[in-house]
């Protein structure tokens, strides 16, 4: 129907499957009368509670994996700019670092990283021997073990009364800056 240059309005509540329909509509750029194809993506918002308004919607940032979500938030960090409007704070920057660093670990080691909180995969990794995948983690220890030792206190808080660890500014930027060189 698109390239018979007709109107098409799909609605949904899955980002994933409109992302899907934008890429297949956006293969063939021009329909049938050599008219520019576009789309346009809005999403019903509730600002609030008596009205409802439609907005410009990013499926892109809608359909992103939280491992990447954590990605972005620490470039952002790293340089500077803003999330939704604001600048990522250091305290949101840091609390990123170990779910990024277990993340890529996962990734980079599909089906042998198990699923443990990261003191536990860098013992793991330490009682590695050939021909084990995580052999290779190896010479990554070191930097596991120093950023785990520092996020650790950022994702204690299911004790109750747990005060936390208020990172360092310094600190944040520091390892947000090493993460985003081995990335």
């Amino acid at each position: 129907m698109s390239r018979r240059g007709a109107q098409v309005i799909v609605l949904a509540h899955d980002s994933t499957y409109l992302r899907d329909v934008r890429q297949v509509f956006s293969k063939k750029k021009n329909d049938n009368y050599n008219a520019p194809r576009t789309s346009t993506e809005l999403q019903l918002k509730r600002p609030s509670s008596n009205n409802s308004m439609l907005l410009a919607a990013d499926l892109d940032r809608e359909c992103d994996s939280t491992y990447f979500c954590h990605y972005r938030r620490l470039r952002l960090f790293v340089f500077g700019e803003s999330e939704d409007g604001a600048l990522v704070e250091h305290i949101v920057a840091a609390k990123t670092v170990r779910p990024l660093v277990e993340g890529y670990l996962h990734r980079r080691f599909p089906g042998r990283v198990p699923e443990k909180p990261l003191g536990a995969v860098i013992v793991e990794i330490n009682q590695s021997t050939a021909p084990d995948v995580l052999l290779h983690a190896k010479s990554l220890v070191p930097e596991l073990s120093e950023s785990n030792g520092w996020a650790i206190g950022l994702h204690q808080d299911t004790q109750l009364n747990y005060a936390g660890q208020s990172p360092d500014p310094h600190e944040a930027v520091a390892f947000a800056l090493e993460l985003n060189s081995c990335q």
